[in-house]
């Protein structure tokens, strides 16, 4: 061994003894003890600079090696680095301690296949044979060396007997290698040495399933089931079983406890009622859409604070026409997670479906605030301001989503339909007929087009056969839950005389506090009058008067009638 752990480590010897250390040698040792210090204060430029020059006067001492392989990996150097532990390896072969940091020096590199052929060198001179024999195995299979590291795992088993890690690694090798057979096979030894680890049979069970042996795959989640009974892969393994032989109805109820159970993880849930909700959507099966609805109801049970459970509610409350439930379902879910999009544009439409305009104007605001880029949002702002009477507020924000519609003709038309709309209300018509015009050329069968040219129509010709059109039209299914359409067939019914039906119809509408037009309001009070109800009128004619002055308007409060 070198003087220079000998006098590091065994220093008491030296002041014992008589013997007189040459002079060039006690140099020598307070060089190395200077580099040595240096490297443990981080200065590894001056350590290295004194270990090369103790170098070249020891070319043969491992130890110098050894402290220059150090110093230049902690520099940053792992070229020279490998070199000098290469050094201080060829001159103390039977050094543990020097392969350790060879080894440490190519893990880092990543060079696994060197590791590999140095193991059968090291192991015979280590103290810790289980361990660098563990690290071969390891290496080898990370070099792809499948052959070299199979044997060593397999030594491991004979040499220390059989444990977990050893049929794991085999089997991933074989996977690797792409024997899926001998794979199987580890997996099943692995499951033999530990029958009551629930995670090692699902991992069998899995491989039976990709390698199509469902009956051995059916046994052991059934085996799996009886050490765990909420285990939620076997419980929807055996369920996908039932979907095969029964229909998806049926389906749903077989796995509704593990739909309420708050410990499953709800993406794997989601991937087995989503392709169900499709199908749901393109039949309308009732049975089928009852069964969802309760998985519906157990998910957001189950999973409260999670958005996805609530938006997925929402689409199914919604396909089933329960518009109430799908709003609020959207609404938890926007306030879990507002940044889907898809989720304000189903809420928006409900809401104004709902005639619920005064929410669909705030939430919209919001929803803005979260995607400032999205035209469509700008249609529900500017659509939930026209209904609450805030008019001049609703143009601006058309003229807004007209700038942002330019390649989407179908949402342009759209916009302007409604601005024909109000420009009706506030009687430019001239105005309203442009918009009309322009939405046409976009989309002919634009609804809000539709209705503002029927309405138009009607009120400067109040031709009683325009209005018996419209009547036989209402029944369109694209004015199905609009309010223009019924304000509109409201009118019809007052052009074509029959009065009653168009006060039941206004005072259905007009009764919605959130609802704000003075154009309407005066129209509703015209029905009244005509049908002799003078104190009725006055009430709707007194509520346009405050919202908007007009000459005509004036004249039919003082004289308490309907003037044409």
């Amino acid at each position: 061994m070198a003087f220079f752990l000998w006098f590091l480590f065994d220093c008491t010897k030296v002041f014992s003894q008589a013997t007189i250390i040459p002079e060039s040698e006690i140099k020598d040792q307070t060089i190395f003890i200077e580099a040595y210090q240096a490297r443990i204060i981080g200065d590894y430029p001056k350590a290295i600079k004194l270990l090369k020059t103790l170098n070249e006067k020891q070319p043969n001492n491992a130890v110098i090696f050894y402290e220059l392989a150090l110093n230049l990996e902690s520099s940053g150097n792992s070229v020279d680095a490998y070199k000098m532990i290469l050094q201080a390896v060829a001159a103390e072969p039977q050094n543990e301690h020097y392969y350790a940091k060879l080894l440490d020096i190519l893990e880092k590199q990543k060079r696994y296949d060197e590791i590999c052929g140095l193991m059968d060198k090291i192991i015979p001179i280590s103290k810790d044979q289980k361990g660098y024999r563990k690290k071969k195995a390891i290496f080898c299979g990370l070099a792809s060396e499948y052959d070299a590291a199979l044997k060593s795992w397999s030594e491991l088993e004979s040499l220390y007997g059989p444990n977990d890690e050893i049929f794991r690694a085999r089997h991933d090798i074989y996977l690797a290698k792409g024997d899926k057979d001998k794979a199987l096979i580890e997996l099943e030894k692995l499951n033999a040495w530990r029958p009551q680890n629930v995670y090692y049979l699902e991992l069998l069970a899995f491989s039976y399933d990709q390698m199509k042996k469902s009956s051995q795959a059916e046994k052991i989640y059934e085996q799996i089931l009886a050490l765990d009974p909420n285990n939620s892969k076997a419980n929807l393994a055996l369920a996908s079983k039932y979907k095969e032989e029964h229909n998806e109805a049926q389906y749903l109820n077989s796995i509704s406890f593990l739909l309420s159970n708050a410990e499953v993880n709800i993406d794997a849930k989601m991937s087995e009622l989503v392709p169900i909700l499709k199908k749901f959507i393109q039949t309308k099966d009732t049975t089928l859409g009852n069964a969802l609805g309760k998985a519906a109801e157990k998910l957001e049970i189950a999973h409260p604070k999670e958005g996805k459970a609530f938006a997925f509610a929402g689409d199914i409350y919604l396909y089933q026409e329960q518009k109430n439930k799908a709003m609020a379902a959207y609404e938890k879910a926007i306030q879990l997670n507002s940044n889907i999009y898809p989720l304000w544009e189903n809420y928006l439409v409900l809401l104004i479906e709902n005639e619920l305009f005064g929410k669909a104007n705030k939430e919209s605001d919001l929803a803005i605030e979260s995607f400032p880029n999205q035209a469509s949002l700008y249609f529900f702002n500017a659509y939930s301001q026209y209904k609450i009477g805030r008019l001049e507020l609703a143009l601006s924000t058309i003229d807004q989503g007209l700038i942002m519609t330019s390649k989407k003709p179908d949402l342009k038309a759209q916009f302007l339909g409604v601005q024909a709309l109000i420009f009706l209300e506030l009687g430019k018509n001239e105005q309203a007929g442009e918009a009309i015009n322009e939405s046409q050329v976009l989309d002919k069968n634009c609804t809000f087009t539709m209705l503002a040219a029927s309405l138009k129509d009607m009120l400067e010709k109040k031709d009683i056969g325009l209005a018996n059109e419209f009547l036989k039209n209402v029944s369109n299914p694209k004015f199905k839950g609009l309010q223009d359409a019924k304000l509109i067939h409201a009118l019809a019914l007052f052009y074509t005389k029959n009065f009653p039906a168009a006060i039941k119809q206004y005072s259905d509408l007009t009764n919605n506090a959130d609802f704000i037009s003075a154009f309407w309001f005066e129209k509703t009070g015209d029905a009244f009058a005509q049908n002799n109800r003078p104190e009725d009128a006055l009430k709707f004619w007194n509520k346009a008067w405050k919202l908007k002055q007009n000459t005509k308007l004036d004249q039919k409060i003082k004289s308490k009638k309907y003037l044409d």
